[in-house]
């Protein structure tokens, strides 16, 4: 059989038409190729976004229930929320033990919130969700402000167990996700970490669901939270955050079941420490545990296992009754063996101490303290000092 070209005729049959003829099917051949491979590699990534989307589809689901009925907007911004929801489930995912770089992530909570602008003479200004804008450079002009970006499920949590406490497979990505985070200032988010305040959901008449900043540590009270910002109103200073509620700048938020499963853990922690660790849960008005905000969040069956392992005690009937499912169609439920291993793992991983999270963001940060003027005033957490930045009255509702 007679050899063919890559056009697939044979080489005899070629020779036989002019040079022009030649170069053109030639040109031919390779514009067929280059749209062959390109037409599979834009399969091969549909096929993977739809795997994706399978493991995600809980989260779907529960993202897309937030959005408004579509008579209340036009279809274009229907069909971009939808899409939004979408493609944040679906965004790239790294691989297991992948560690997340604090300052990429930093940078895609920005971008996402909306938290970053130019004043009017052309200076970088980062915006914190609780204090405001602060300028976004050290005295040496490298980049260097107190605005960090905040995981609210901590990196230590990763796992097929969070998986399977979350009803998804797949679940690294929750560690990069910017609906996972928030924009706040290093010493909130140390506190955050530390257990030491958290944020509470409260729906308002005029403004629907809120998110307050609650003090959890009574000696906390005393301290100043930031270089502008009491933890609650002193002599000192009349701003305060205690009972204040996070700023937005735009229509995106952080995902409900990020911030309940933070308040679950705040709670767990504390709740171990003894009873009156956790009044700041009880309602004021109605003396019960109350969460404002229900939703079908977690696993109701390895949540109070990991709540009675964490804690010693039962998490309140409150607090999980509308925020759990028992059974999803799509997953079937572990063994009763299973669930205690995943409950086993999942309570070690929440003891870890939190130091271990501020070490790796502090070396993944370019900048180092020694860049900063040290004469500047400072502000004290849990004995920790935070440099005085450029600060500006959000003016956000």
């Amino acid at each position: 059989m007679p050899p063919k070209s890559p056009s697939g005729i044979p080489e005899r049959v070629l020779s036989l038409l002019p040079n022009i003829h030649r170069e053109k099917l030639s040109s031919l051949v390779k514009i067929k190729a280059s749209n062959t491979t390109q037409v599979r590699e834009e399969s091969d990534s549909i096929q993977g976004y739809l795997r994706v989307l399978e493991q995600r589809r809980k989260f779907v689901e529960d993202d897309l229930a937030d959005i408004p009925p579509r008579w209340n907007i036009n279809d274009d911004a229907y069909k971009s929320l939808i899409m939004a929801k979408i493609e944040a489930a679906c965004a790239g995912t790294p691989k297991s033990g992948t560690v997340i770089v604090s300052k990429q992530f930093k940078t895609n909570t920005l971008q996402y919130f909306g938290g970053s602008r130019l004043d009017q003479h052309g200076v970088a200004q980062v915006y914190c969700m609780m204090t405001g804008w602060y300028g976004d450079f050290g005295r040496k002009g490298k980049e260097k402000t107190p605005v960090k970006g905040v995981q609210l499920v901590p990196r230590s949590l990763e796992g097929g167990d969070l998986n399977y406490l979350f009803g998804i497979r797949g679940g690294d990505k929750i560690l990069s996700s910017v609906e996972n985070s928030l924009l706040l200032h290093k010493n909130i988010g140390l506190a955050l970490d530390a257990c030491q305040v958290i944020f509470v959901p409260e729906m308002t008449q005029s403004e629907g669901l809120k998110w307050k900043l609650v003090v959890t540590d009574q000696s906390m009270l005393k301290n100043s939270a930031t270089e502008r910002y009491d933890w609650v109103a002193s002599d000192c200073l009349d701003q305060n955050l205690h009972g204040t509620y996070l700023k937005f700048l735009n229509e995106n938020r952080p995902a409900k079941r990020y911030l309940y499963l933070r308040y679950v853990i705040t709670y767990l922690i504390l709740k171990k420490r003894g009873p009156r660790s956790v009044e700041w849960a009880v309602d004021n008005k109605t003396k019960e545990f109350t969460w404002a905000a229900p939703g079908p969040y977690l696993r109701q069956s390895l949540l109070r296992s990991l709540s009675r392992r964490v804690s010693d005690h039962y998490l309140p009937v409150a607090l999980y009754q509308d925020n759990t499912f028992s059974e999803l169609s799509r997953t079937k439920n572990k063994s009763v063996e299973e669930e205690a291993d995943y409950t086993l793992s999942l309570a070690n991983k929440l003891v870890l101490s939190t130091e271990v999270e501020d070490e790796e963001e502090d070396s993944s940060e370019e900048d180092s303290t020694s860049d900063e003027d040290t004469s500047c005033d400072t502000c004290m957490i849990g004995g920790r000092g935070a440099a005085s930045f450029v600060w500006e009255n959000p003016g956000v509702s």
